[in-house]
């Protein structure tokens, strides 16, 4: 391989097998800020809005019920109204619980 083709992005050709990285991107060390990526703790995101709701129904995210800090439940948002929350057959008061969607971890 040549400078001028190492240079160019690598583009999927369509012949059903993808591009391998080079010997030296198989090689490359981490930087810095890709390692401490690796070790940040993943973060729960509170769902308070009903978009928030709706958003989780559409895209199947894992809730956890908190209520007084002590987790009652959790599971797929079934469907919910003004005053409470349906978490697997359980109902759940939005004004008790709070909702949280679990970090998904293929993306971070």
């Amino acid at each position: 391989m040549n400078d001028d083709q190492q240079d160019k992005p690598l583009y999927y050709d369509g012949s059903g097998h993808l591009p391998l990285p080079s010997k030296s991107e198989q090689s490359k060390e981490l930087s810095d800020s890709e390692r401490s990526d690796l070790t940040q703790p993943l973060q729960m995101r509170t769902v308070t809005f009903d978009f928030e709701f709706d958003h989780s129904m559409w895209f199947g995210s894992h809730v956890i019920v908190e209520r007084d800090g002590v987790i009652v439940g959790s599971g797929l948002v079934e469907e919910y109204n003004e005053h409470d929350v349906r978490i697997e057959r359980d109902w759940h008061p939005r004004r008790l619980s709070s909702f949280k969607i679990s970090p998904s971890t293929s993306k971070r």
